[in-house]
């Protein structure tokens, strides 16, 4: 749910809680169960109970953990900090730059100018930085002092006559804590040479972009100063926001790099941060109407090696590449034909794939399927061909016709197809491969 910023993590790789709980001073059994554990983060109301039965609030700085218990998200005292002993630390990537471009020593970015700059505010340099301005403010014979003169005299006689005392005061200017300097930060971009401007001047997907690379940085500095037992996590939302096609491909491929030494849990509506999907390596849920599908062995049965294929998660999870999908699912169902010997390899096989389709829709229950849902037992179309320069039609049924159009976009004169007939052709296929067993025992 892309308003619901929501990642449940409903198992940790180790599998085993045991050191969290040895390591923390709090009962944790009621968040645990079966070895599980719940987190929430929500931009959406969130009301929990406290220890006294207070209702209180989860906002969205706040990690959520589930109390099995009161069946509720809870973000009791200290429960981040015992989290961390857990995980490690999480990382959220938002648009709000004000929260990871600030410098801020709490912030992403200040945490990395706290590590790469520490040096400096140790160095000479910085010492020699803070002489100077003591003595350029206050030096009792410098500029600043002396044009100050008449505004201390001022407050020294008037605040003497009211106290009845010989009183004097003193301006001081105090050298500026670091953190002064560190907070004071920001960003300029340049996209031409030396023509730098201020970060906040760019649109939303550049300063998008910058969110992430921060990110990124940071997770090779954690990487650096952390043990290899430790675990960084980033959860990022909707990482394709503002960002062109090309540029989420680069995205997701700086993903596929920083995977290799971090965890990251991704969630998108975007074809393309999924295009590099590495199956076997990579894990992916499809989410809809409040189900869960796990992309896995179980997950394609319409693929001859049960791998899925990109077109098939494109079009199972949003619904594009439909196309593409019905070329992968008629290929399959040839292919099963040809093992059978049904059908022989060549130009030969699309003839008696149809053959075999308009068989199967006469002879099975696979026709009163269709009839079901289409008001017809077999949908035919008539198809143009070109052979030797003359133009021949003939009836297909509609999977070998959206195929025949799909290799055979030169051909003008066919009808191209609808999105409707794509999906009703789709369905159609599905259902002859649920008879794949059939098919390859002869039946």
């Amino acid at each position: 749910n892309a308003k619901n910023k929501t990642l449940e993590v409903v198992a940790w790789i180790k599998g085993d809680f045991s050191s969290l709980i040895k390591a923390s001073s709090k009962d944790l059994s009621m968040f645990i169960r079966n070895n599980t554990i719940k987190l929430i983060r929500t931009d959406e109301p969130l009301e929990w109970h406290d220890a006294k039965n207070k209702i209180k609030s989860l906002n969205i700085k706040e990690i959520g953990i589930y109390n099995w218990e009161k069946d509720e998200y809870q973000n009791p005292a200290g429960i981040d900090k015992t989290l961390n002993l857990l995980v490690g630390q999480y990382i959220w990537a938002t648009t709000n730059m004000d929260e990871v471009g600030s410098f801020n020593k709490t912030k992403i970015a200040g945490k990395l100018l706290e590590s790469k700059a520490s040096e400096f505010f140790n160095s000479d340099e910085y010492k020699n930085f803070i002489a100077m301005h003591k003595k350029l403010f206050d030096d009792e014979d410098g500029v600043l002092q002396n044009q100050l003169d008449s505004l201390k005299n001022e407050i020294s006689k008037n605040l003497s006559e009211n106290y009845g005392q010989n009183l004097k005061v003193k301006i001081e200017f105090e050298a500026p804590d670091t953190n002064v300097f560190k907070k004071n930060c920001d960003f300029s971009i340049s996209e031409s040479e030396n023509n730098y401007k201020p970060l906040y001047s760019y649109g939303d997907g550049l300063q998008r972009s910058v969110a992430l690379a921060l990110i990124e940085a940071y997770a090779n500095l954690v990487a650096e100063e952390k043990s290899s037992n430790d675990g960084l996590f980033f959860v990022v939302d909707e990482p394709e926001v503002y960002l062109h096609p090309k540029g989420q491909e680069n995205l997701a491929n700086a993903f596929v790099k920083l995977s290799t030494k971090s965890q990251i849990f991704i969630a998108t509506h975007s074809p393309y941060m999924i295009a590099n999907f590495r199956y076997g390596n990579d894990q992916a849920f499809i989410v809809k109407n409040h189900k869960i599908n796990k992309i896995d062995d179980s997950f394609s049965k319409y693929s001859l090696n049960h791998i899925p294929s990109f077109n098939e998660i494109n079009y199972l999870a949003f619904g594009v590449r439909a196309i593409e999908y019905h070329n992968d699912l008629y290929a399959t169902f040839t292919r099963v034909l040809i093992e059978k010997e049904i059908c022989k390899s060549g130009l030969e096989n699309i003839k008696e794939t149809d053959r075999y389709i308009t068989e199967k829709n006469i002879d099975t229950k696979l026709s009163d399927y269709y009839k079901h849902f289409y008001g017809k037992r077999l949908i035919q179309k008539n198809y143009i061909k070109i052979l030797k320069d003359k133009q021949r039609s003939e009836m297909l049924t509609l999977p070998t016709y959206i195929r025949n159009v799909y290799h055979h976009p030169e051909i003008k004169s066919n009808v191209q197809v609808t999105p409707n007939e794509v999906k009703q052709s789709i369905h159609l296929l599905q259902k002859l491969l649920d008879h794949r067993e059939d098919i390859l025992k002869g039946k």
